[in-house]
């Protein structure tokens, strides 16, 4: 029996029994929001606030390119203002 045999098998089982269908969603749904309710924030709370970037230069960069690179980087990201916590 094919994947798609199954699948429409299942489909016309629960075309006929209304209620299990919505039962079953009913079911999904609680869990979706179950799964959903202890992630609230984007980022963890043990989150420090660190942020790493990584300078990708040409493969014939200099050495002292390559360190200018970081030191505007270094700088830039040294002087952006932080957020309150």
């Amino acid at each position: 029996m094919r994947v798609t045999d199954r699948y429409a098998a299942g489909v016309r089982f629960l075309m006929k029994r209304g209620a299990l269908a919505l039962l079953l969603f009913g079911a999904m749904l609680a869990a979706i929001v179950g799964l959903a309710a202890p992630c609230r924030s984007l980022a963890p709370a043990e989150d420090q606030g660190y942020v790493m970037v990584i300078p990708i230069l040409q493969d014939a960069a200099s050495l002292k390119r390559t360190e200018a690179v970081n030191a505007r980087l270094t700088r830039r990201c040294s002087s952006t203002r932080r957020w309150p916590r």
